[in-house]
């Protein structure tokens, strides 16, 4: 094994007690029987980070499965089904929207109106094996569309195709040039994947 992979392992190791303690508190404050945990990640491996993710093709920045697929794991009393392998399709977005349903929070109620989210409620699907979606675009890229801002406090911006403007007040956005200039995008349909660009 080599020193990186052996650091790497240490950091986990850490990691691993640390979350450790923290369940043993919420179990003597009586907290666990409404708490879920969740370990994620929103991506494959990088291989030069020692990483693998072997069968899978590709790693981190890529978006062959190995990039894009990662494991997770649930851990909660609120399961209604418990103990399996869940290979229903989910996205890290996801998460958000289904942590805001599980505390009951409406998005309808607050002064300031939610912009739309890509995330969908994946509690079903996690809780009971029930698939929530077929579909995760995991990416669109035209560069056209892209904001050409300046280094400036306080600048309007519009993209090529809209005839709308918005002000940035108070905040410095540097001007971004996308690498690939051309359109690419990649989509996953149940067990279909479609990937479309310069890089394929």
């Amino acid at each position: 094994m080599s020193s990186a992979r052996k650091t790497y392992a240490a950091m986990v190791s850490v990691m691993d007690d640390g979350i450790g303690k923290i369940v043993k508190v919420l179990k003597k404050e009586g907290m666990m029987d409404n708490t879920i945990l969740v370990f994620t990640s929103d991506n494959g491996a990088r291989y030069s980070s020692q990483g693998s993710n072997f069968p899978l093709r590709g790693g981190k920045g890529s978006y062959l499965e190995g990039g894009v697929r990662a494991v997770a794991f649930v851990n909660s009393p609120l399961l209604r089904k418990s103990g399996y392998t869940n290979s229903n399709i989910h996205h890290v977005t996801d998460w958000y929207a289904t942590f805001q349903r599980l505390v009951g929070d409406d998005p309808q109620k607050h002064g300031k109106i939610q912009l739309p989210i890509d995330g969908v409620d994946i509690w079903s699907s996690i809780s009971e094996d029930k698939s929530c979606r077929e579909e995760v675009l995991l990416d669109l890229r035209d560069p056209s569309k892209y904001l050409n801002t300046v280094n400036d406090t306080s600048k309007s911006v519009a993209t090529e195709n809209c005839a709308e403007c918005f002000e940035l007040t108070g905040v410095q956005v540097k001007e971004w040039q996308p690498s690939d200039k051309e359109d690419f995008f990649a989509l996953r349909w149940k067990n279909w994947k479609l990937i479309a660009g310069p890089f394929v």
